[in-house]
């Protein structure tokens, strides 16, 4: 799998598991907000692991980076520190 489809993959299921989780902390128990933070916790962490396989640079953009930006990194073909190929 190429490191673009691994990003893709993990930012699609990032989302489609954080809004059911975020749905029942919201109308069932507020206790599932640790859940919710767990999983987001999780997932920062999986998107930092997928890297360009040519120089090792995460695809994710770095910690801080707003909502717009992390779902334009979605789109992107090219390695943003030097330019590889990433499908």
């Amino acid at each position: 799998m190429t490191p673009l489809a691994k990003y893709r993959t993990s930012l699609a299921l990032f989302v489609a598991s954080s809004f059911p989780i975020a749905i029942i902390s919201l109308y069932v128990h507020e206790a599932f907000v640790v859940l919710f933070f767990a999983n987001v916790l999780f997932w920062s962490w999986r998107l930092k692991r997928v890297s360009c396989s040519r120089c090792g640079q995460p695809l994710a953009p770095p910690m801080g980076a707003s909502a717009p930006e992390i779902f334009r990194s979605f789109s992107k073909k090219q390695c943003t520190n030097c330019g590889a190929k990433l499908d």
